[in-house]
């Protein structure tokens, strides 16, 4: 039988970039605009303080809102990657990210703006970029050494959190800084119009440009007797790595639905259940102590640029110690990572309670630390302990227990002082009361690595790609 005839796309096009071109522009992307960027929180309170747009008091109400919202935003873009696709989520989430630099622009300009208006800019800004982040994922697939590929996007996240250093430039405004980064968004939405794929790519696809028009979104979901009715006409607009047209399509909310079913089985066990905790309370400890060294509250002595310079650099540096913590988990198992984890902790708070020089710079480190772990310990511990198919309903189970955490303990954490007469005494109290609870997860006598402990991070990195991206819940 001859072969099929290479796609209209492939005879007429002119400029073929190669598989890293298209990888060097969701990196970039990743790096300059993914919800990272709010993690440079030090250098934005810095700058907002020292131009009077925001009070001290104000930086936890902006960042904890902001954070709570990039979480929520991020579990809506795990759920439609696969409905909408990796353009569509990316577009989407950039245009959020345009609307909220414009909000912070606009609002910089009237010193009478409500924190709160800057708390759903920054919002939009780290939610919006995430969007980006989750969509920029399946490029992996189009190497061999997909794992690596992945890590280097994950860590591009943390490096995010450098941009904000721009603010510390002499010269720049709050206001101007935003309306450039609004205009840099626009301009990124436009690279990423033309190089992300309506669906996401696979091992093999060969990656091509491709304007995004409505008429090849609807030709690449045509059923199988159209396209067999007009086969000239779905040649001249699918592109040649996504001839074949999916399986149908069904609602986020039936999506969801088959997840959870899916995964039933593992929501009976009570390591997942300790993991769940234990993970969204460090995020919850580290999101509480960024937002509390970044607005002064704590080490209020440290220093102008401790907060310009120092925090933003330290905390953002997780992607030196990750690699490590991989390889912990690759030779040992999850057992003294997630004890590690849970120590680290008590760590911070009591380092954030100890006042001096020394304590304010450890206290970095360790909030870099926690956040490795933690945010290491998220994926690898689904991926690498649970059967495939149950991660994309384990990761939406994680996700919403962190933001819901997050939300309950909110109104307590944004108070100075929710009770007794020490500023941060019942913050601290309330951080580290779960902590002995905790512990029963790396220490309890079930199996915390669970049967597919034997796989290498670099396995589970490349499996990562496959379970939100590849695998059809519904047909499951």
């Amino acid at each position: 039988m001859a072969e099929d005839p290479p796609s209209a796309a492939a005879q007429t096009s002119s400029f073929a970039p190669s598989a890293n071109f298209f990888y060097a522009v969701a990196l970039f992307a990743v790096c300059s605009a993914s919800g990272g960027v709010v993690l440079g929180v030090g250098a934005f309170a810095a700058a907002a303080v020292e131009q009077g747009v925001l009070h001290g008091e104000d930086i936890p109400i902006v960042f904890d809102i902001g954070f709570q919202m990039l979480t929520w935003m991020s579990l809506a873009w795990s759920l439609q990657h696969d409905l909408l696709g990796p353009r569509a989520i990316a577009l989407l989430g950039l245009a959020f990210a345009f609307v909220g630099n414009l909000m912070i622009a606009a609002a910089a300009r009237s010193p009478d703006s409500s924190p709160y208006v800057y708390a759903l800019a920054y919002g939009l800004i780290g939610g919006g970029g995430n969007g980006c982040f989750i969509g920029s994922f399946q490029f992996a697939s189009l190497f061999e050494s997909q794992g690596t590929r992945c890590a280097v996007l994950s860590s591009g996240f943390n490096v995010a959190g450098y941009v904000y250093l721009l603010l510390n430039v002499p010269g720049v405004s709050i206001s101007g800084f935003y309306a450039g980064n609004a205009a840099f968004v626009a301009a990124l939405a436009a690279a990423v119009a033309v190089t992300y794929p309506d669906r996401a790519y696979k091992p093999g696809d060969t990656p091509t440009l491709r304007w995004p028009t409505l008429g090849r979104r609807r030709a690449a979901t045509t059923t199988a007797p159209a396209a067999a009715a007009a086969p000239a006409a779905a040649t001249a607009v699918v592109p040649a790595a996504s001839a074949a047209a999916p399986p149908p399509k069904r609602g986020c909310l039936a999506e969801t639905y088959a997840a959870l079913r899916l995964c039933a089985p593992a929501l009976r066990e009570p390591r997942f259940w300790g993991y769940c905790a234990t993970f969204s309370w460090a995020a919850l400890v580290a999101q509480w102590a960024s937002g509390a060294v970044g607005s002064g509250l704590i080490f209020p002595g440290a220093g102008v640029e401790y907060l310009k310079w120092g925090m933003s650099t330290i905390t953002n540096a997780t992607f030196l110690i990750s690699p490590l913590i991989g390889h912990l988990i690759d030779r040992l198992g999850f057992r003294p990572v997630g004890l590690l984890l849970v120590l680290c902790m008590p760590a911070v708070i009591l380092c954030l309670w100890w006042e001096g020089p020394i304590a304010q710079w450890l206290a970095l480190v360790l909030i870099c630390l926690l956040n490795a772990l933690a945010f290491t310990v998220q994926f690898a511990y689904l991926t690498i302990t649970f059967s495939s198919a149950y991660y994309p309903g384990l990761l939406t189970i994680t996700l919403a227990v962190q933001g819901t955490l997050g939300f309950i303990a909110w109104p307590l954490l944004v108070e100075v002082a929710p009770f007794g007469h020490d500023p941060c005494l019942g913050n601290f109290l309330l951080m580290a009361a779960p902590t002995p609870l905790l512990l029963a997860w790396p220490l309890g006598r079930g199996s915390v690595n669970g049967k597919g402990a034997g796989r290498s991070l670099i396995a589970m990195r490349t499996g990562a790609l496959e379970h939100p991206m590849h695998v059809r819940l519904s047909e499951g």
